[in-house]
């Protein structure tokens, strides 16, 4: 029987949400729109955007695109330069890599998975 695992990553193998979060706020306050982490979780929970704040204190929608990129690359700066580990992560793949094959759900956390390395020689 061949058994595999497709591994999430945020929240399983790494912790990423305070980063998004960090880098989300850091952008929206270089628009004036001040983001409290309160105000994110909630607007997490119902399934809308932190840069609502920013359309609806009259931010041309132009300016706001490019503040999400410039978001974009801080959460990937964070991601390749702070603690984002989850303790016992590394010792948990290595115990089931003997008995399984594993990928991992979100490509966007490849290559920083690679540089951690959380990835064994075939890339899993």
């Amino acid at each position: 029987m061949k058994c595999y695992i497709l591994w999430d990553n945020d929240g399983v193998l790494v912790d990423t949400e305070f980063w998004y979060f960090e880098a989300t706020q850091r952008a929206l306050l270089e628009l004036g729109v001040t983001l409290t982490k309160q105000t994110y979780l909630q607007r997490m929970a119902q399934g809308k955007s932190s840069w609502d704040l920013a359309s609806a204190a009259g931010i041309d929608a132009n300016r706001i695109a490019m503040q999400r990129q410039q978001r974009d690359a801080w959460y990937e700066e964070y991601l390749l330069h702070e603690n984002i580990d989850i303790s016992g992560v590394e010792a948990i793949l290595e115990k089931l890599s003997k008995s399984h094959k594993m990928a991992s759900a979100d490509e966007c956390l490849v290559v920083e998975d690679s540089q951690r390395g959380l990835q064994d020689e075939n890339g899993y």
